[in-house]
């Protein structure tokens, strides 16, 4: 099992600092869950609920598109962002701001014993939260990973990291660990 970690970026000051440990959080959102995480999408515009918006970019974003490929794309008020279901790639050839990736890589449900995945957002205070949950590594449908993404309304980002375990039967283990 690895460590535990959690990394916030303050949009003004660009300061990271080690903040608390991974909980799983109750959403009142889902995006998938179980069997639909295996497929890549990208979700509808999702309200983030700050009233004047998300600060990112010197620009404010009023909704979020949830990729199950473990990255967020932020909308400004008023626009739609991209349909791509990979943020990593199609950076590459289309132009695409306000992509926010804790994870990049192409994920799918967890095989793993005891798994339930799932991707689900939902409000918490001043904070939206999206959480990962039990999922995998295309290439090692067997890993545990677990992560969240904090977006507070001042412009806060915080990646919380939980229970990341790679699949013991994959010896060829390559990308994010």
């Amino acid at each position: 099992q690895s460590s535990l970690y959690t990394f916030t970026q303050v949009n003004v000051a660009g300061a990271y600092q080690n903040l608390s440990s991974y909980s799983g959080v109750t959403n009142t959102g889902t995006f998938q869950i179980d069997t639909l995480c295996n497929r890549d999408s990208i979700s509808a515009d999702i309200p983030l609920g700050f009233a004047t918006g998300f600060p990112y970019n010197c620009k404010k974003y009023g909704f979020v598109r949830i990729s199950n490929n473990g990255h967020l794309l932020l909308a400004p008020f008023g626009t739609i962002t991209p349909s791509v279901s990979n943020a990593l790639v199609a950076t590459l050839t289309t132009f695409c701001e306000g992509v926010i990736q804790p994870f990049g890589t192409d994920l799918v449900k967890s095989t793993a014993a005891g798994t339930s995945s799932s991707i689900t957002y939902g409000k918490l205070g001043s904070d939206f939260i999206v959480q990962y949950k039990d999922m995998a590594r295309t290439s090692s449908p067997g890993d545990i990973i677990n992560f969240q993404v904090w977006l507070n309304g001042s412009g806060q980002i915080k990646f919380i990291y939980g229970n990341c375990t790679p699949d013991p039967t994959n010896s060829s283990i390559s990308g994010p660990f």
